[in-house]
């Protein structure tokens, strides 16, 4: 279902369960009193944004996402995200309240390197698998910046570099942002 323009009363939630897919597009904006997904996909695009009035958006299953490509506003969700299950993809949005991973949730962070970072702007408590996804070609040495917050607590107790064998990262969970820090070279030393 794509969605342009939706607006319920706030006293109406919404479920986005197996098999379900909601597209929030460019200049299109959904608001719900709550919304929880237990499967499906929920896609908030460039330009989009969610508004979550009286509770938070809960991912307990599925795939949700906020997309950007750098040179478009950014995907914006309005109210707090408890990411409890499931994976949360995010190349580059905003929440605009707190965020939370649970020891069962996944955070793909997108497109390291080419566009911007995830912005909190609550807290952030983190738990679960970070998923590092580099940009396409190899990563050169450096800090990579992953979100920023306001505050923070926890730490990922999984993370998934790809990184190639030859390199290895570091996360830096400083006080309003988490980066990642790579080291070894762009190619391989040695090999023709």
């Amino acid at each position: 279902t794509e969605i342009y323009t939706l607006s319920l009363h706030d006293a109406l939630p919404i479920y986005n369960s197996a098999g379900g897919n909601v597209f929030v597009g460019d200049g299109g904006v959904l608001t719900a009193a709550y919304y929880h997904q237990t499967g499906g996909t929920t896609d908030i695009d460039y330009g989009g944004v969610m508004n979550v009035t009286n509770g938070a958006m809960t991912v307990t299953g599925g795939w949700f996402q906020m997309a950007a490509d750098g040179n478009n506003p950014r995907a914006v969700l309005n109210g707090n995200l408890e990411i409890a299950g499931g994976t949360f993809y995010a190349w580059d949005g905003l929440v605009n309240g707190n965020l939370t991973f649970t020891p069962t949730g996944t955070f793909l962070r997108g497109q390291i390197g080419l566009v911007d970072m995830l912005a909190v702007a609550g807290d952030a408590s983190l738990a679960g698998t970070l998923n590092l996804n580099f940009s396409p070609g190899s990563t050169q040495p450096g800090v990579y910046p992953i979100m920023t917050y306001a505050a923070e607590t926890g730490e990922f107790g999984t993370v998934i570099s790809g990184l190639p064998p030859w390199q290895t990262y570091s996360l830096d969970y400083g006080a309003t942002a988490l980066d990642v820090v790579v080291t070894g070279p762009a190619v391989q030393i040695g090999r023709a």
